[in-house]
């Protein structure tokens, strides 16, 4: 069992420290530093959010997505036919997406996050691994503006197409873990054959990395065995967003490993860790398939501090957990 991340990292924090990438982005936008100053901004706040992950000592971490404008359109932003809208509320949060409008047939160009792998790579050292997080095929077509495909269908799969070329590429250039983050495939289980189709696309041409789907926001009731048939390794579970998720790995086997959010990422207050060990013991059928446990989501939803105090919980109860294991 190791402790991981969904996501992403408050940018900004109270302190002045915390607060250089706002600067920054305000700096650029009135063009008083150039494009290369600001990447250097975000070289460091990326930095930072690795090291925070360190600190903590979080085991499978992410690169903060610190140069994201939002939780979803950072790679799809550069494939052919995609520009970009105006701000819609990412699901049921004060967190907002830029919404891809889909112009033309979609497909993929070039690399998109194979630099901002390889530079948090460099920053990573051997204690820890780097996971990359792309948003999943079905979660951007029914989320985006559709302009051009007479099918929702079509478009999933255009997408998956572009983000399997996407993967491979994360992939030749050393990437080893690969999540694909799916919120919208529980709130339409009539599409799951569809979503099934494309993260299918997606993962086909992999050969070498481990994958995950993660959900979060949503029960996964209408889903969870179809879940376990897809070509991937491991599932990410809400479990603070639906209690119906608690009672499901209560009742039933899972087929895949599991990645549990234990730690609520959109609330301060923070959980009692005796409650969150007596909830673990309670999956007694899934207690061998539980390989991370992490936030219910990503981190951006809370303060800067709060986060870093997520962080230190999961990581600390994970490895308490991992002792106690090899007392007993």
């Amino acid at each position: 069992m190791k402790s991981s991340v969904v996501g992403n990292f408050p940018k900004v924090g109270d302190s002045h420290e915390q607060q250089k990438l706002r600067r920054g982005i305000e700096a650029y936008q009135q063009q008083k530093i150039l494009k290369a100053d600001l990447q250097e901004i975000q070289d460091a706040v990326t930095q930072q959010a690795i090291q925070e992950q360190i600190n903590a000592g979080i085991d499978l971490i992410t690169d903060g997505q610190i140069r994201w404008d939002d939780p979803l359109v950072w790679p799809a932003r550069k494939f052919k036919g995609i520009s970009v809208n105006g701000l819609l509320r990412f699901f049921d949060n004060n967190v907002y997406y830029r919404q891809p409008v889909v112009e033309s047939a979609v497909g993929w160009i070039e690399p998109v996050l194979v630099h901002d792998f390889q530079f948090a790579l460099r920053s990573v050292p051997k204690t820890a691994s780097l996971k990359v997080v792309l948003p999943g095929p079905y979660t951007l077509g029914r989320l985006s503006k559709n302009q051009h495909y007479s099918k929702i269908e079509d478009l999933v799969l255009d997408f998956a197409r572009a983000l399997a070329k996407e993967a491979k590429a994360l992939e030749g250039a050393g990437a080893k873990f690969l999540q694909f983050d799916e919120p919208s495939l529980p709130l339409y289980p009539e599409d799951f054959k569809l979503a099934a189709k494309a993260i299918e696309i997606c993962t086909t041409p992999l050969a070498h990395s481990t994958i995950y789907v993660y959900t979060y926001f949503s029960s996964l009731s209408k889903t969870f065995d179809d879940l376990q048939n897809l070509p991937i390794h491991g599932l990410g579970v809400d479990l603070v967003s639906s209690a119906e998720n608690i009672q499901l790995l209560r009742d039933k086997r899972s087929a895949k490993d599991l990645a549990l959010g234990l730690v609520d990422a959109r609330n301060t207050k923070m959980e009692n860790e005796e409650d969150l060990r007596n909830l673990l013991e309670s999956f007694e059928k899934n207690l061998d398939r539980i390989q991370f446990l992490n936030p219910s989501c990503g981190l951006e939803f809370l303060p800067y501090n709060s986060a870093v105090k997520k962080l230190n919980l999961i990581a600390g109860l994970t490895k308490d957990l991992v002792s106690s294991t090899k007392k007993g």
